[in-house]
């Protein structure tokens, strides 16, 4: 398919960096599955969205910092990859009669900024390659590898949680596989990820809402905690200053995501939504008289308003 994988740790998604694809694509293609059942999400029919370009590191948090920057200029918009990710789960949700095409391409567009959620690896999957004595697993806690015996055919199943296995394995870093077959296994079904990004907005949304109930709020506060669970508090070293930090990181890019609407949630931080009909941005307002997330939406809002002014005037 055209990837070259690049050795780069995948599960630091938030001290080090992820990988993204420069380009991804909706695929009807089902892989073939080995036998042993099928996982909820790695035998999931469907469109799912597949990577068919070069590999690129990706820093999820740096887009995030950079997106409270009070520096930035508002013609920019900066919208930080939880806030864009909900606003994608809202469109779908708010426009009716959408195809997979249209969604897809939404969804595609998103992950060549950011990569993929990484919701399959909330259970575990293990790949294995023909002619290598080991076995990849992939889950929330990133990539592992241990011992097997050689198989001639490659094979991808869902299996257990880390912690259960029998056999002992280590961290390791992204798999050298080539196979068409295991960037089918390794891709995300669209529904599922649109299904995450409705899931987030709605838990966000009810957790910010001043007036929701205690039980609403707290079924809510589980499930968000529950979506970051992955995360760990880890010793780093700023390469720019050489000085010791102390950063969260990720095994995979939706518990990040989560992560971010919990520091969003616990801070001062003033998020509206933008009020120009068609964007579905939330951002965050410098002042509280400010209603639109860019300049663009600012000034596409003042023209609507001047054509429906002028409008009534012709009538």
């Amino acid at each position: 398919m055209g990837i070259e994988p690049e050795v780069v740790p995948f599960c630091r998604t938030i001290a080090g960096e992820g990988l993204a694809a420069s380009q991804y694509v909706i695929s009807n293609e089902v892989p073939d599955r080995p036998p042993g059942g099928r996982d909820r999400h790695l035998g999931r029919d469907g469109p799912k969205i597949v990577p068919v370009g070069e590999l690129r590191s990706v820093r999820p948090w740096r887009d995030y910092e950079e997106s409270l920057s009070e520096s930035r200029p508002q013609s920019r918009i900066d919208v930080a990859p939880h806030l864009s990710f909900m606003a994608l789960g809202r469109r779908c949700e708010s426009e009716s009669s959408l195809t997979d095409d249209v969604v897809g391409s939404w969804a595609c567009d998103w992950c060549s900024k950011h990569g993929l959620l990484g919701i399959l690896l909330h259970e575990q999957t293990e790949f294995r390659f023909p002619g290598e004595n080991r076995s990849y697993f992939r889950s929330g806690l990133g990539w592992g590898v241990c011992l097997r015996p050689e198989i001639n055919e490659y094979e991808a199943r869902s299996t257990r949680r880390p912690w259960e296995l029998s056999v002992d394995w280590y961290p390791c870093h992204f798999p050298q596989g080539h196979l068409s077959g295991f960037w089918q296994n390794y891709s995300e079904p669209l529904t599922g990820f649109l299904d995450y990004a409705k899931k987030l907005g709605s838990l966000f949304s009810t957790l910010q809402a001043p007036g929701s109930n205690e039980d609403s709020v707290d079924r809510s506060m589980d499930k968000l905690n529950d979506l970051a669970w992955t995360g760990t508090e880890q010793l780093v070293r700023n390469t720019a200053t050489g000085r010791l930090e102390s950063r969260w990181v990720a095994g995979t890019l939706l518990s990040a995501l989560a992560r971010m609407c919990i520091f969003d949630l616990t801070s001062s931080a003033n998020l509206k939504n933008c009020e120009f009909g068609g964007c579905y941005n939330m951002f965050r307002a410098r002042t509280n008289l400010q209603k639109y997330c860019s300049d663009q939406c600012q000034n596409s809002a003042t023209k609507r308003r001047q054509r429906a002014r002028k409008g009534g005037r012709d009538e």
